[in-house]
């Protein structure tokens, strides 16, 4: 039903737009310089499909019999129904490939043909392409009337495809972009500037075509304002109402169109290249700026949200700064109040245990000793990991502090080495010295530089089997070098990625084989960080563990954060 109605809609419609481009030719009941049904019919085959066809051909039809019954000179009936149903045929067939071109090959339907500057251009060139089937099939039609009067078949075809392409260029894209729907101006000052546009319009078009000078630039201010502050709505509607006023000027006589000195040929080329080129050039900036406005909004619109993502991110960060600090903060007072309460008692420990051990001595007990070494060497144990966690907790709070003072090295590698003998006689390993003298002094922290030390000695002798462990230290200008360097077990690449985490082993295995926690590597490098150095390796599987130490020969009063 809905169907039906549009089709009796389009017919009406069409019938009536084309009486009225009669009425409106030049000279009056000659020449249509703009055939408004055509740009009806595509407009409406692109908005409603191609099932309101019947629609073109029945308004076609209605319009050429009337105008056929209208002729002075006798026509048969039968060769006039013939020709009226051929042009009927031509115009139905024209709007069909049309949107068929601009479906299919242009791309795009409905009102979206005109959304784009290129859209625009590929609408004029399909709309040209298809006017030329509606010319060749309604001239051949009219050649059938042999009407004395009418220009031969070249002309015809000319002019009929012209006004054809005009009525489609100033018609179909009003349609088209009104179609669209569009928001009304409520804005006072808004309101105001479309008053004054309509005015301004209505002056600039009846000063420029119905005045007798050349005056016609005129009107391009006025089309320029209609493009950049109303869009493809304006400037649709400011050139409709510019080729009526242009048409109906020339119609009467009057304007640059028509003069004394024009023949009727040239006049009617030079108004409809008036209206092709204004529809070009108008609808073409037109959509162009509403390009260029999208693309701002969409990048505002992007910016926007990427802002309000940043902050959401920002806020979200610093709440897991907030809560990491928390937690941090939490961490350090807990392992400090542990490492107090532990250290109390382990401290007890210990000194009850060198008690024990000088008393079975006196008393002449050997048996007892081992049992109690044992728990002496393992409350030292205890307490040095105590020591290494809450040195980390210090370091990574930034709050460990250093105490440097001036010292001998080779003082200090002696103290290390008589600490170290021990441990490197436990697994039948080796210790040997490798000093570039003079070693001089330094201005360090030696509590902390002795800590370093003795990790990584420990280390290399836990890792070594009857196998050499080399201590070795160097002046290199500023800097004071130091090395440990085993035969042991070595280290992969995937191991030696995370050997400076804290609480982290090589391997599972290793961890149970050898023992340890993970604290000591990672220990000791973040204190030569924070004492202006670090610690390099150099290891492979089966070939042994390199360690340098790299330490400044003065301790800066800014230290380097170690984390």
């Amino acid at each position: 039903m809905r169907t039906l109605v549009d089709i009796l809609v389009l017919a009406l419609v069409y019938a009536i737009l084309g009486r009225l481009g009669q009425l409106a030719a030049i000279p009056p009941g000659y020449v249509t310089a703009i055939w408004p049904p055509s740009g009806i019919a595509l407009a409406a085959v692109l908005l409603r499909g191609s099932r309101v066809w019947p629609g073109i051909f029945l308004g076609s039809l209605a319009v050429n019999l009337w105008a056929g019954w209208g002729l002075e000179t006798a026509v048969p009936a039968g060769t006039l129904l013939l020709s009226t149903v051929a042009i009927a045929m031509g115009s139905t067939l024209a709007a069909l490939a049309g949107r068929w071109l601009l479906v299919r090959v242009a791309g795009g339907t409905g009102e979206s043909q005109l959304g784009t500057g290129l859209l625009v251009i590929r609408f004029v060139i399909v709309s040209a392409v298809a006017c030329l089937l509606a010319a060749t099939v309604g001239s051949l039609a009219i050649s059938l009337l042999q009407i004395p009067e009418r220009a031969g078949y070249p002309a015809t075809w000319w002019t009929w495809w012209l006004g054809d392409l005009a009525g489609i260029l100033v018609i179909a894209p009003l349609f088209l972009t009104w179609s669209e729907g569009f928001s009304p101006v409520r804005e006072p000052r808004r309101v105001l500037e479309a008053l004054l546009f309509v005015v301004a319009l209505m002056a600039t078009g009846s000063v420029s075509f119905w005045s007798p000078y050349p005056v016609a630039y005129l009107i391009i201010p006025v089309l320029v304002w209609a493009a950049f502050r109303f869009g493809r709505h304006g400037a649709t509607a400011a050139i409709f109402v510019l080729s009526a006023i242009a048409i109906a000027a020339t119609a009467s006589g009057v304007g640059p169109f028509s003069g004394p000195d024009l023949s009727l040929n040239l006049s009617l080329l030079l108004l409809q290249g008036f209206m092709a080129s204004i529809v070009l050039s108008t609808v073409v900036m037109a959509a162009l700026i509403e390009e260029r406005d999208a693309a701002a909004a969409a990048l505002q619109r992007t910016n926007d949200t990427l802002e309000e993502t940043v902050r959401a991110r920002t806020a979200a960060l610093k709440e897991s700064e907030t809560r990491a600090l928390e937690a941090s903060s939490a961490k350090s007072q807990f392992l400090a109040n542990m490492s107090h309460e532990l250290r109390t008692p382990l401290n007890a420990i210990i000194g009850y245990s060198e008690i024990l051990n000088e008393q079975i001595r006196e008393l002449g007990q050997a048996q007892l000793l081992p049992d109690v070494e044992k728990v002496e060497g393992a409350a030292h144990h205890l307490l040095g990991l105590i020591n290494g966690i809450l040195d980390l907790s210090k370091i990574e709070a930034g709050k460990l502090e250093l105490a440097p003072e001036t010292f001998p090295v080779r003082s200090l590698l002696d103290d290390v080495v008589s600490t170290v003998r021990p441990l490197v006689a436990r697994r039948r390993n080796t210790l040997a010295l490798a000093l570039e003298e003079p070693l001089g002094e330094v201005h360090q922290d030696g509590m902390r530089v002795r800590q370093i030390l003795f990790n990584l000695l420990s280390n290399s002798c836990k890792f070594t089997e009857d196998g050499t462990v080399t201590l070795g230290a160097a002046r290199s200008g500023d800097a004071l070098v130091l090395t440990v360097e085993d035969t042991g077990i070595g280290l992969s690449e995937a191991q030696l990625a995370k050997l400076f985490q804290p609480f982290v082993q090589a391997e599972a295995t290793t961890a149970r084989r050898y023992g340890g926690t993970g604290i000591g590597l990672a220990l000791s490098r973040r204190l030569a960080r924070q004492m202006g150095g670090d610690i390099t390796v150099n290891s492979a599987p089966a070939r042994g563990t390199k360690m340098t130490v790299t330490l400044p020969v003065t301790l800066a009063p800014d230290t380097v954060d170690a984390r």
